[in-house]
């Protein structure tokens, strides 16, 4: 009985086709149906050819080499946006330097007349008298990085 069980444990596991009673004369154990078997599932299916699995294969691979194109052509283009970004950025910055410059060289310019104008000023009052002077500087004197230069109070 206990060789028998073993015996169908093997047949199941294996796959084997149940071995002849000749070998066991003792065995009165049916073979199991076909349907209970665990490889009748496998058996029922027919294996697939070598060109069949070549073709599943090779459109697996041309899959495979499709999705490593488009990653690749996805980091080509994040590469550029992050390339054209920093040009872009120091686009900028060159021209924030350049505003910067500009507004400067205007700044000096603006203090270099205000100076000429201080200097103008001072030797009028020399010349003019007193109040005719303030009158003078009081209604040109309208910025006030002029009156600092004037040093004049607010």
């Amino acid at each position: 009985m206990i060789k028998d069980l073993a015996m169908s444990d093997m047949k199941e596991e294996f796959g084997m086709e149940y071995l002849d009673d000749q070998a066991f004369p003792s065995s009165s154990i049916t073979p199991p149906p076909p349907s209970s078997r665990r490889n009748s599932a496998r058996s029922a299916k027919k294996r697939p050819t070598v060109p069949q699995c070549l073709e599943v294969l090779t459109e697996r691979g041309d899959h495979l080499h499709r999705s490593r194109q488009r990653i690749q052509e996805t980091r080509l283009m994040v590469e550029e946006s992050e390339l054209e970004a920093s040009r872009l950025k120091v686009k900028l910055t060159r021209r924030q330097l350049q505003d910067q410059a500009k507004l400067s060289k205007l700044t000096q310019k603006k203090l270099e007349a205000y100076t000429a104008m201080a200097n103008y000023f001072s030797s009028a009052q020399k010349l003019l008298p007193k109040n005719v002077a303030d009158n003078v500087v009081e209604e040109q004197a309208l910025d006030p990085l002029a009156l600092v230069v004037l040093n004049i109070p607010e």
